[in-house]
């Protein structure tokens, strides 16, 4: 396609380079989208060291994927995924994704729970420090969990003061 502009200069103008650039444009666009999609599950995990360590929870409470693993109050990493066994009377896995740095802390008598932060707040997965006499947990183990009561959640906790009011309403319901 071919342009005459004022002073008498034709200008030529590739239709198929155009598109070209449009396509190129529109490449480069998708790939953003996709690093985007795949950075927001994957966050930090792509900069940092770290390994898989497994626990089997009976009462996993409201846990979810992304959720921070503690320990000593550290944040170590992140749940990774959440799934169920089908025998065994702790019927849920949950794999966390561990800073490699921390590996060193948690050993084999380290044990794992579900805790809650503050009274309205998310839970998380709490590991207590291991003995330095005990082996460190390779990649790919499964951290013993604790036997402590599992985390209460919000609507427990709801339930409680429900309770409560009633019982302070009750005198004067006559």
């Amino acid at each position: 396609m071919a342009e005459t502009r004022p002073g008498g200069r034709i200008i030529t103008i590739s239709v198929t380079a155009a598109k070209r650039h449009a396509i190129s444009h529109a490449i480069v666009l998708a790939l953003g989208f996709l690093i985007g999609v795949i950075g927001s599950r994957y966050s930090w995990q792509f900069f940092t060291p770290s390994y898989l360590l497994k626990a089997d929870l009976a009462v996993p409470g409201s846990l979810n994927v992304k959720d921070p693993v503690q320990v000593a109050g550290v944040q170590v990493g992140r749940v990774w995924e959440i799934g169920l066994i089908p025998t065994g009377d702790k019927p849920v896995e949950v794999t966390m994704r561990i800073e490699k740095r921390f590996q060193p802390v948690i050993r084999a008598d380290s044990a794992a729970s579900v805790a809650t932060s503050g009274l309205l707040g998310g839970n998380y997965i709490d590991i207590t420090r291991g003995s330095v006499n005990q082996p460190v947990l390779p990649g790919g183990a499964t951290v013993k969990t604790a036997d402590r009561p599992s985390a209460q959640t919000c609507d427990q906790i709801m339930k409680a003061f429900s309770r409560l009011g009633d019982a302070l309403k009750a005198p004067f319901n006559h």
